[in-house]
Formats: C-alpha cells, sequence, structure tokens
C-alpha cells in the first residue's frame, strides 16, 4: 500500500467501534487493490479494545485515525468522516463498514463505473456475506416510502454470472461505496441523530431528491460479517431500525398520506401493548412502547435508558395461558372458525401444541374460509381428522363429543359473545379462557379511544414541525 504523503482522488472512510481484528482484515484487503488512488480514515468510535492504537502501530502513517470521545454510531461516525475528507477537498469520499473484506477490484471497478458517468453520485459494491460467501447480502434496493419498505430483489440468491452487472438502486449502503463529492454536499451528508440504522437509506434517499442516480456495480464485491451478527441477544437492531424508519417515513411520505401513516402506527402498536399488558410479556411490551413513545416524541440520537434490553430478562412471564391450553390434558376439540378469522399460521401452531400433549388428540373444525395451512380441508362442512392428518378428514359424526371447545376469531376483543367456558383465541395469541380476559377485552376500545386521543394530535403536530426543517 502506498503511503499518504500527497492526498488522493478518494477520501476513504472506514467507521469502526470495538472492531479491532475486523477493522485490521478490512484494511488489509484494501492494501491488496488494483488500484490504490485513495488515502484510509478510521474513525474510531471510543473504541476500548485498543483499536487506535493497534492500527497506528500496524500502518503507522498509511492510515489516518480520527479518533472520537464518545461513540457516535454509524451515523455520526460516517458523518465525521465524510465532513473531514470533504473538508480537505477529495473529489471522491469511499465509506466502508469495518467488519468487510474488499474483493481486490472493487475499488477500480467501482471507480470504472463512477467516472463514466457523471450523472451518478455513487457507485455501490456487491455485497456477500461473510459466513455464506456465495450468498448476496445486498445489491440494488429499492426505498418504497409508501409501502414504508425497503427491499433488494436480489437479497439470499447465490451469486451467479446471469445477474446483471450494473443495477440501478435508490440508496448505496454505507457498507462498501464511493460517492462523489459534490452529491455528499448537495444531499447534506448523513443523518447523524439515527446513531445507526436507516441514515445511509436517507441519504441516497435524499441524492435522488437533488437529482442524483446511483447503481451497484456485480464485480466490485465485498464479503460483510454484519456488524448486527453478534447482537442476536438483545433488541438493539430492532429499536434503531424501527424508530429510524419511522422518523424517515414521516418525513418523506406523501402529505397527503401523513394522517392515515399516523393512524396506521396508533392502530398498529396498541393491540401489541393492550395484549402484552395481560399476558405480562413486558420484553415485548416496552420494546414496542418505546420504539414508538421515542418516536412521537421525536427522541434521536443514542438509545436512552432502558431502551435496549436483553431478549431473556426474566420479567417476561409468557403466555401462561396457551401453557395451560397446552397442558389441560384434553383429547377431543372443538374449533369453530370465526367470520373475521385471518392467518392459519398460528391456529396451526395452536393444534401442533395440543398434540404433543397428546398425539392422537382428536379435532373438528369448519372452515369458512381457506386458511393457510388447511388448503386440503373442505369449506362449509365441519370434519374430523387424528393429530395433523388433514389428508384422512372425515364427516363429524355424533359420536364427537369434545373436551373442549376453541372460538378462533381475528381478534378477541371482537367477539360480542361471551361464550365461556368455551375459549376464544386469536391469531395474536391472545386468550379469553375465564371473566376476568373476557372482561380485560371488552374495554379494548375504551382503552384505546384514550390512547388515541394522547398521541394522534401531538405526532401530527410532531410530523409537521419535522416536515418544515426538510432542505
Amino acid at each position: 500500500m502506498r503511503g499518504c504523503v500527497s492526498m488522493k482522488k478518494i477520501g476513504l472512510v472506514i467507521c469502526s467501534y470495538n472492531g479491532c481484528e475486523d477493522t485490521v482484515k478490512c484494511i488489509e484487503s484494501l492494501g491488496g487493490q488494483t488500484m490504490q488512488d485513495f488515502d484510509i480514515y478510521v474513525v474510531d468510535n471510543a473504541s476500548v479494545d485498543g483499536t487506535a492504537e493497534k492500527i497506528r502501530e500496524l500502518f503507522a502513517d498509511e492510515v489516518k485515525v480520527l479518533r472520537q470521545e464518545e461513540n457516535l454510531g454509524g451515523a455520526g461516525g460516517f458523518g465525521a468522516g465524510i465532513e473531514h475528507a470533504a473538508g480537505l477537498g477529495y473529489e471522491y469520499i469511499a465509506l466502508m463498514d469495518n467488519d468487510i473484506i474488499v474483493d481486490k477490484f472493487a475499488m477500480e471497478k467501482m471507480m470504472d463505473c463512477l467516472e463514466a458517468d457523471a450523472s451518478l453520485g455513487a457507485v455501490g459494491a456487491k455485497i456477500l456475506w461473510m459466513h455464506k460467501p456465495e450468498i448476496v447480502f445486498d445489491f440494488g434496493d429499492v426505498i418504497d416510502v409508501e409501502r414504508q419498505k425497503c427491499h433488494s430483489p436480489y437479497r439470499e440468491i447465490y451469486d451467479n454470472e446471469r445477474l446483471p452487472e450494473i443495477v440501478p438502486t435508490d440508496f448505496v449502503p454505507a457498507t462498501a461505496g464511493i460517492f462523489r463529492r459534490q452529491a455528499l454536499l448537495e444531499a447534506g451528508s448523513m443523518p447523524v441523530d439515527n446513531f445507526i440504522y436507516y441514515d445511509d437509506i436517507e441519504l441516497g434517499w435524499n441524492m435522488l431528491r437533488k437529482g442524483w442516480k446511483m447503481v451497484c456495480c456485480g464485480s466490485a464485491r465485498v464479503w460483510h460479517k454484519s456488524g448486527n451478527s453478534h447482537r442476536k441477544h438483545d433488541n438493539f437492531a430492532e429499536y434503531y431500525f424501527k424508530r429510524n424508519m419511522l422518523n424517515f417515513i414521516a418525513k418523506y411520505i406523501a402529505e397527503d398520506k401523513v394522517e392515515a401513516f399516523v393512524d396506521g402506527e396508533i392502530n398498529r402498536v396498541f393491540p401489541i401493548l393492550y395484549g402484552c399488558s395481560f399476558k405480562e410479556q413486558w420484553l415485548k411490551f416496552e420494546t414496542t412502547f418505546y420504539i414508538f413513545h421515542d418516536f412521537a416524541h421525536h427522541m434521536r440520537g443514542k438509545a436512552g435508558v432502558n431502551r435496549i434490553q436483553p431478549l431473556s430478562t426474566g420479567r417476561n412471564q409468557g403466555n401462561k395461558r396457551l401453557e395451560k391450553l397446552y397442558a389441560s390434558g384434553c383429547r377431543s376439540v372443538r374449533i369453530i372458525i370465526e367470520e373475521d378469522a385471518a392467518k392459519g399460521t398460528m391456529l396451526m401452531g395452536l393444534m401442533r401444541n395440543l398434540c404433543m400433549g397428546a398425539p392422537q388428540m382428536r379435532f373438528a373444525v369448519l372452515f369458512h374460509k381457506c386458511l393457510d395451512g388447511f388448503e386440503n380441508l373442505p369449506l362449509g362442512e365441519e370434519v374430523a381428522f387424528t393429530g395433523l392428518d388433514f389428508e384422512s378428514f372425515r364427516p363429524v359424526t355424533g359420536d364427537f363429543v369434545p373436551d373442549l371447545v376453541i372460538h378462533y376469531c381475528g381478534h378477541v376483543k371482537d367477539m360480542k359473545v361471551n361464550v365461556l367456558p368455551d375459549i376464544c383465541v386469536d391469531s395474536h395469541y391472545n386468550i379469553v379462557d375465564d371473566e376476568r380476559a373476557w372482561e380485560y377485552y371488552q374495554d379494548y376500545d375504551k382503552v384505546f379511544e384514550v390512547f388515541r386521543q394522547m398521541y394522534r394530535e401531538p405526532m401530527l403536530a410532531m410530523i409537521r414541525e419535522l416536515r418544515r426543517t426538510i432542505p
């Protein structure tokens, strides 16, 4: 790798937080590039694992370390790196996660593509999984604001020669890409208040708004370890990703859809909170509530107290009612499918768990409409079968006497007739099996209206103010 005596064409920014070993491997892979017209800057987000010292020891003046006094997250780290590189006047600025290995042709291929078309604001790499090196992790993304999603049509498929060499994209992931300095300046750099996640998505969206195009180059390959792979035991990714996604949608969804967006979030979140409260699923309750609450109050930056929690805290009591049902010892069940029932997945799971306690469990079911997993069973006719052997169903005869009757519905709150001692179960894993549960869910609409009035107008006011700040 050539030294950094004189400034080169590209300022290459790597963001790292306590990732010393990965960062070293990434820099070493950059040393083998067929094109070396770049200076490397590592933004060290106040690591405590000796990252800064190790890089200075191994690479001396070949790599510059931009040491931060606190962890700014990926958004803040890349934002600081972009500001530094742009201030030095680099014509192009490359962004890379520290946990990637870069194919030797990647920088050359991306630069060839970028310099061949002046309308391109950025070119991204084809990103493959580190642990599945032939499987695509990310390659060409579509941002769908109206449907509130972002996806790659090539994700999780095998890399092969039939994939296109150049694909358009709505954003270039900061995992690996080269950006035109002018495009970054016009787009306003990273939304550093995201802390992490959705920052590069919003950057790409703003580049599109300023008229820049972006593509990903198939022959520029990198392998990504994925920084969240070690965070499978807490809600870190869920909190930041959903909070920042909501903030992004609120800023850029069409004006005439803002109210529907707010109503949709309230309608989505409240039943989760209401059900979790009764079932004592406190971890899910708190995660769902804090994401919604922090978005509604425009709380940005690093997560506050109690936001990031282990997935196993000992406070989640689980759905003891379903556990009790599975262990009830019954041997025959009549299932009544209510007209509003949806999603057969939960019903299938319920039946499977009942069968675990009684392999010869007898079921009698009457389907009014087709549900997932039960396509072979007839509609409009009550049939009986043993276990999950749907192929051997037969008409119900008079000798079928159930130990238990289950009403499967869309949501237990919509059951207007008290069917106890029969029980009600819905596709959200809510269950009504006694008078206390019946009364709780009968209060749903009243409590929902209080929740709605508490949040709807303040959220709309927050979003109106937020949208006024968009350049």
